[in-house]
């Protein structure tokens, strides 16, 4: 009499194992995928609402909000729905003063990129930052955000060509992170011609052989480079660097923890999602706000 079996076999049950093995291995890199995606619209969505509030900076005002001292997302933030934390700022005081720094501490969602999940926790810090133009010992103050106010009569390449704010990686001292941290390297590249041989100084050194002297994005109450300005420099996602005892001259990258490019918004409103191969002269040339430059086609 042949018994019936109630159970596995040893070799049935590794084969399930297997496949189901290889189903999570199929399907692990699609979900990923899928929560990349949702951030990286998540981000784009922050800087959507970032040029809203701007536009109505500017209707408010007749201009974009100046580059400092305090930064162009300290003066947005009553028209970002933080109207009660910006009326408790104070700033007749010093910008150190004890309620200030308060406010500088305090964390706001709309500031930070859900991709850049590491150093972006600190409540000070901001994944994206303002324009301030291509390259100042090149082109002079051709950006959006300057200490002198800047307003859309003054883009004369269009609106549409030119961009206003764009996010960049978190930087950590520690790290040594290519993409976050602001490096110091020797030398210095002040002269108008002098532009395209630091870029490609800054773009060949090594970081291990080098330190850093500001943690990017580190402070978003300041309207200063490296806290809440960027420069179109160098390209999408490259390192950022000091150019001798000239900070502004310095390069401030803007870049992402997405893949291969970062998302930016023009002044018309646009976001458009900028891959790093972005030809280096088109990307100078959507920095610049009245440079006369055709932007080819991004």
């Amino acid at each position: 009499m042949i018994r019936s079996r109630d159970g596995f076999t040893l070799i049935e049950v590794l084969v399930v194992i297997c496949i189901i093995a290889v189903l999570v291995g199929l399907l692990l890199p699609a979900v990923q995928a899928a929560r990349e995606a949702a951030r990286r619209a998540q981000c784009a969505n922050n800087l959507h609402q970032i040029s809203l509030a701007l536009h109505s900076y500017e209707a408010t005002e007749n201009c974009l909000p100046p580059a400092g001292p305090v930064s162009f997302l300290v003066s947005i933030l009553p028209f970002a729905e933080q109207t009660p934390l910006y009326n408790s700022l104070n700033l007749s005081q010093g910008q150190y003063s004890a309620s200030n720094k308060t406010v500088a501490r305090t964390h706001i969602s709309m500031f930070l990129c859900p991709s850049d999940s590491g150093f972006g926790r600190k409540l000070s810090y901001t994944n994206y930052a303002g324009n301030s133009g291509s390259g100042d010992q090149k082109y002079g103050e051709n950006g959006v955000f300057r200490i002198k106010p800047v307003s859309s009569r003054n883009v004369t390449d269009g609106t549409s060509n030119t961009s206003a704010v764009s996010e960049w990686v978190l930087g950590s001292i520690d790290t040594k992170d290519p993409k976050g941290d602001i490096y110091h390297i020797p030398g210095s590249w002040t002269k108008p011609d002098e532009l395209d041989e630091f870029a490609f100084a800054c773009k060949k050194f090594d970081p291990t052989n080098t330190y850093s002297t500001l943690e990017k994005g580190s402070d978003w109450f300041f309207g200063a480079q490296g806290l809440t300005l960027y420069n179109h420099v160098m390209n999408v996602n490259e390192k950022s660097c000091e150019n001798g005892n000239v900070f502004r001259f310095g390069a401030f990258t803007a870049g992402s923890r997405h893949n291969l490019g970062a998302n930016t918004v023009f002044l018309d409103g646009r976001v458009q999602y900028l891959r790093e191969t972005i030809d280096l002269q088109t990307w100078r040339s959507v920095g610049s706000r009245d440079g006369n430059e055709i932007v080819s086609e991004l």
